[in-house]
């Protein structure tokens, strides 16, 4: 479709080096001579609108920004979800040990139960306390991996910022 009038005189306008601008009020009209400083914002304009510059700086910013932090994102996802799994196996196993005492406890009929469920007691608080450990040390690996895998992920992002510098 054909430019219409008003886009030819502005366009003429443009080559020649003034410019329109139209106030809010929607009726006054000045012209203006256009000053280094607009040519510097329309040269800035055109550059950013540049197909080509446009890319390279949406692969930069993948490289040095985005591609880094949905690395980072999915490594602290990953561990959020081993340490779930590992604090929902923690609390399923400790629940069932407790679940098991309260029905022991609901057996003892007499003083010999009794007694058997006393020093039956010494033995689950053993269980329960190197259960615990196993736990603390499983996590504290999981921990210590996360930090070791985030090291590595940002030497990788310093050494790809290093190059693109």
């Amino acid at each position: 479709m054909g430019s219409s009038f008003i886009d030819q005189i502005l366009v003429a306008l443009h080559k020649t080096g003034w410019y329109i601008a139209l106030q809010q009020d929607g009726i006054t009209v000045k012209f203006r001579k256009l000053t280094d400083e607009d040519e510097a914002m329309n040269n800035m304009m055109n550059n950013m609108m540049n197909p080509e510059m446009f890319s390279q700086y949406t692969e930069q910013a993948e490289k040095l920004f985005m591609g880094p932090t949905r690395d980072y994102a999915k490594l602290a996802m990953d561990y959020s979800q081993k340490l779930l799994d590992a604090q929902m196996e923690a609390a399923r196993t400790y629940g069932e040990l407790g679940l098991q005492q309260a029905r022991a406890a609901l057996d003892i009929k007499d003083t010999g139960a009794l007694q058997q469920y006393a020093e039956n007691q010494q033995n689950v608080a053993k269980d329960l306390g190197e259960r615990v450990k196993g736990d603390a040390e499983k996590v504290a690996a999981m921990n210590q991996d996360f930090v070791n895998e985030t090291r590595k992920l940002v030497e990788s992002s310093v050494k790809t910022a290093s190059k693109a510098s």
